[in-house]
């Protein structure tokens, strides 16, 4: 920190700092933003494993792109940070889908090739008052909406022929990724925070 050899140097040095505040919040707080997201990238990658896919993909997740492969879908994270001097910073989760089954889990559920969400609900609809069989259900309701549409089967492996019309996923466990991650880098976070408004003042006064 440097010395202020008169009162009107001091001023003019405090009147600097006042009006450079607003920005150095807005830096201070997009750094904090930066914090939280390499900390749930760390965390999906942890949680996902190390899959011979790229790091933070559900392998098994998305379109096919060759025999026996799929590109898999993966997950991301990004931030929009907002006004200066009470800045604020929202971290989004990219795309949205993945992240909710890392931090909620997901219930078992059938896989319908071809079906559509509307398609799914109304399956679980009639599952519920007839006691029908929910993977049954969406793919009756799949063939009734089909019309033009391609017929889709499954490639589940050790399946007989190795194709299925459908498929009961078992579900999978709560990890809690996204809400654990944040709170375990909150205090560095705010660390980040409290040393970026700190070389603003040393700054501003030599």
């Amino acid at each position: 920190m440097g010395t202020s050899r008169s009162g009107p140097d001091l001023s003019k040095k405090l009147v600097g700092y006042a009006k450079g505040v607003p920005a150095a919040n807005r830096r201070a707080v997009g750094a904090a933003a930066m914090q939280f997201k390499d900390a749930v990238l760390d965390a999906a990658e942890r949680d996902l494993g190390h899959h011979p896919s790229p790091p933070r993909h559900f392998s098994r997740w998305g379109k096919a792109v060759g025999e026996g492969q799929r590109k898999g879908l993966q997950v991301g994270a990004g931030y929009d940070v907002k006004g200066t001097a009470n800045a604020v910073a929202l971290l989004k989760a990219r795309p949205q889908g993945p992240w909710k089954v890392l931090e909620y889990g997901a219930k078992a559920h059938p896989l319908v090739p071809g079906a559509t969400m509307g398609m799914r609900r109304e399956a679980a609809f009639v599952a519920a008052f007839t006691g029908a069989d929910v993977g049954a259900s969406a793919l009756f309701s799949r063939r009734a909406g089909m019309r033009n549409r391609a017929r889709k089967v499954l490639k589940v492996p050790g399946s007989g022929s190795g194709f299925a019309m459908y498929a009961q996923h078992p579900g999978s466990k709560a990890k809690r990724t996204w809400s654990t991650a944040i709170a375990r880098r909150s205090p560095a976070a705010v660390k980040v925070i409290r040393n970026a408004h700190r070389r603003h003042l040393v700054n501003s006064l030599r």
